[in-house]
């Protein structure tokens, strides 16, 4: 911590813009995904290194063809997983895959298989526990989540839309020994759009609604992460051309405070937004970005865990 360092390698071999936009650490080594777009042509884009400071391209087999969408990737002592979805003239599906090595992946089977004959939706983000992986989305007009205890089998639970929304989605999760917080929005026809969060103690099998309070108007859930002492989550709020950071910590994800951090790259004028949070045993860091009508400046917040 304090003093980073630019990270050296090849860039993933495909043609046009490329990003990563999830990493993961595992048994053998790290895992970057993220997506490319080449005219029309999307398809994932993987990148591992041993040490997070050299990286290569990954070009797997089977994650390559047009269709395919990366969403997250995560890892425990068994493996790593990497949840997405798999568009196809029958409709979009949920669709993941595992790799105990970085070398061979698997493509799931069960209710993250990615073909058609299942529940149309998507996985939108995954974590992982020592013994289990979970990951959220939505099924049809509903949230969705899905649970594996390897990470090659997965089972469905479709959720009830909280409210009165026309439509919910889960896109955030986190792990805490049994408990585990998703979060994500309930979407309404009029293109209205609110934060919700549900709550299971039982590893993902069963869940309830939860509430996180917005500061001021329409909050939306941008990162969560789990902590030693519960869980953190963070995300924005206010009108649409001026939003600021929130951030909700929980002892059992059941309850609540809201939090307005303060500071450069946190308040004030133009757009914040905090898009991923990682805690060790001394400190909560936060990336994101800071955006006008003009400029956009990358964020690192860090502060003391407890």
């Amino acid at each position: 911590r304090g003093v980073w360092a630019t990270a050296t390698g090849q860039p993933p071999a495909v043609d046009g813009t490329q990003e990563l936009d999830s990493v993961t650490d595992g048994p053998a080594g790290w895992l970057a995904t993220g997506g490319a777009l080449a005219g029309t042509t999307s398809a994932p884009v993987l990148a591992s290194s041993p040490d997070g400071r050299t990286w290569r391209p990954d070009r797997v087999a089977g994650l390559t063809r047009s269709g395919l969408a990366a969403a997250q990737t995560a890892a425990n002592g068994s493996g790593y997983v990497i949840v997405g979805s798999a568009t196809t003239s029958a409709g979009t599906f949920p669709v993941a895959w595992s790799s105990r090595d970085l070398r061979t992946w698997t493509r799931a089977a069960g209710a993250a298989s990615g073909v058609a004959g299942a529940d149309p939706g998507q996985m939108l983000g995954v974590a992982a526990g020592t013994s289990r992986f979970v990951a959220v989305g939505s099924q049809g007009i509903d949230p969705a989540v899905w649970t594996s205890a390897d990470g090659r089998r997965w089972t469905s639970h479709r959720l009830k839309i909280p409210g009165t929304g026309a439509q919910a989605e889960l896109s955030r999760v986190a792990i805490n020994g049994h408990t585990v917080v998703a979060s994500g929005e309930e979407i309404w026809a009029s293109g209205a759009r609110a934060a919700m969060a549900e709550v299971s103690h039982d590893g993902g099998k069963t869940w309830l609604p939860v509430k996180l309070h917005s500061p001021d108007g329409v909050a939306t859930i941008t990162a969560v992460t789990a902590m030693s002492g519960g869980f953190t989550a963070a995300g924005t709020y206010g009108p649409g051309g001026h939003r600021d950071v929130a951030v909700w910590t929980s002892a059992n994800g059941d309850t609540w405070r809201t939090q307005i951090p303060r500071g450069t790259g946190l308040s004030g004028s133009g757009f914040h937004q905090i898009t991923g949070l990682a805690a060790d045993g001394s400190a909560l860091t936060g990336v994101g970005y800071t955006a006008t009508s003009t400029t956009e400046q990358p964020t690192l917040w860090q502060v003391p865990a407890r």
